[in-house]
């Protein structure tokens, strides 16, 4: 999405490994320990900060209340006959599947 994935993206091995924090909060303290602290000038240097990249694929900044347009788009599709395409194109039912088996284990 919004060119913050690397091509190809392997969704299943991305699931999988997703399902095992999922269930947990994520504290900026865990951010600074795994990639460590954020540099607001990162943007400079040609790099960027996890929470940019995350509004970048969220369509709308954290600090934002409203849905954004395309969460409402995600949404809408999700309750219509979309639904199966749009999941194919985030990784396909058994990838969820096997996220969702990870998240109870």
């Amino acid at each position: 999405r919004r060119g913050c994935l690397p091509s190809p993206w392997d969704w299943s091995a991305f699931l999988k490994v997703a399902g095992k924090f999922a269930g947990f909060a994520f504290e900026k303290s865990d951010a600074q320990k795994r990639w460590g602290s954020e540099n607001v000038f990162d943007v400079a240097a040609g790099g960027r900060s996890l929470r940019f990249t995350a509004e970048l694929i969220y369509g709308n900044s954290m600090q934002q209340m409203d849905l954004s347009k395309d969460h409402k788009k995600l949404l809408e599709a999700i309750e219509s006959d979309d639904a199966d395409a749009l999941i194919e194109e985030i990784g396909g039912a058994a990838a969820w599947e096997v996220f969702t088996e990870v998240l109870r284990n």
